[in-house]
């Protein structure tokens, strides 16, 4: 959701090229049935997409960037869109290292709201050298 700067459109950060990939990432090994990816435009009004998602099927919500609540100095109107976008889910996985200090709906909202939370590939790889130093709590991030 969060930290991708990719397919600029009029200046914006747009993620729709993002989905395309993600959907060939994720079926490059064949398995059967392909999983199906959607595209959700609005991350704040994607009710109707979630509601049509089947098992197994995957959603991209735009980039959260182009909200205000995302960054708001307000911790209830950051809390408030965290809550929303949690209501579509059951995982967070955050691969935003560029990002993964700011006390955002996202960042911190979203794992806060959810109970839990993980890090993906790319954040996992640039936590991997503060092992000496923070040894097995590593792990528990």
């Amino acid at each position: 959701m969060q930290g991708a700067l990719l397919g600029r459109v009029g200046g914006l950060l747009w993620l729709k090229s993002v989905a395309k990939r993600l959907s060939e990432l994720l079926n490059e090994d064949g398995s059967s049935p392909p999983v199906v990816v959607k595209f959700a435009e609005d991350c704040m009004n994607a009710e109707g997409i979630v509601a049509e998602l089947e098992p197994g099927q995957v959603i991209l919500l735009e980039n959260v960037r182009f909200y205000n609540d995302e960054t708001s100095r307000v911790e209830s109107e950051r809390l408030a869109m965290a809550k929303h976008i949690a209501s579509y889910g059951d995982f967070f996985v955050s691969d935003a290292f560029g990002t993964s200090h700011r006390n955002s709906a996202t960042v911190v909202g979203l794992p806060t709201v959810m109970g839990h939370g993980c890090c993906g590939y790319l954040l996992n790889e640039r936590l991997k050298p503060t092992q000496t130093y923070w040894g097995s709590q590593i792990d528990r991030w």
